[in-house]
């Protein structure tokens, strides 16, 4: 029981100490331990580039769940589920774009080199190969032609599970809002490197579109 309480002690202390206190030329103190959570790296290089006057960040603002106080420290699984979304507004009506947008087989996405289909209606698959050379394989689950909008599950070809996404072109003055929704959870792979994937597919989709269309003034 000492030991552990000994290594709850180790991992509250400063997080920086034994490296500020040896480029200082002096002896450290602590154990030099730091919480589960903390964010080393961004304290240290804050206090050597401007010695603790401005706190640096390299783009992580904390875990996504963070470590339990107590040993062994694990969090927690993190079973909520992630959301991407964007949106953008075209200047065309949205009949129009959903003729083009509508179609499963995602053609008009400037990522995808070929897609190949399988089936009809719900249940039809689309095969995906990318121009980096991926395969995603998807799922039709839900088409509403006259709200515009279909949604799809994931098969395979993303490090992710409980992967659902839904398009959606809905009317706004003489123009459109074309929509792109994606829930998931990761899977062997950091949340942060599947989010990545999932935005950068949806925000270049959806980029794509104001070349086409127009974007509405």
């Amino acid at each position: 029981m000492g030991g552990l309480a000994a290594i709850s002690r180790h991992y509250t202390m400063d997080a920086v100490e034994i490296e500020k206190r040896t480029i200082d030329g002096r002896p450290y103190q602590t154990g030099g331990g730091r919480t589960i959570d903390a964010n080393s790296i961004d304290i240290l290089l804050t206090w050597l580039v401007n010695c603790d006057r401005e706190f640096l960040q390299g783009g992580a603002t904390g875990a996504t769940k963070p470590g339990m106080k107590v040993f062994p420290y694990f969090a927690t699984p993190n079973t909520e589920l992630r959301t991407v979304a964007d949106s953008v507004e075209l200047a065309a009506p949205a009949d129009m774009v959903w003729s083009l947008i509508g179609q499963f087989n995602l053609e008009w996405h400037p990522a995808v080199a070929r897609t190949r289909l399988t089936g009809a209606g719900i249940g039809q698959l689309r095969r995906i190969e990318t121009r980096d050379g991926r395969e995603i394989i998807e799922r039709l689950e839900e088409v509403d032609n006259a709200r515009r909008s279909y949604r799809y599950s994931l098969v395979a070809g993303v490090p992710a599970c409980h992967y659902t996404g839904t398009i959606e072109v809905t009317p706004k003055g003489s123009g459109c809002v074309a929509k792109w929704r994606v829930e998931f959870l990761a899977d062997t792979q950091p949340d942060i490197v599947v989010r990545t994937m999932v935005s950068t597919l949806v925000e270049t989709g959806l980029g794509s579109l104001k070349p086409r269309f127009g974007a509405a003034e």
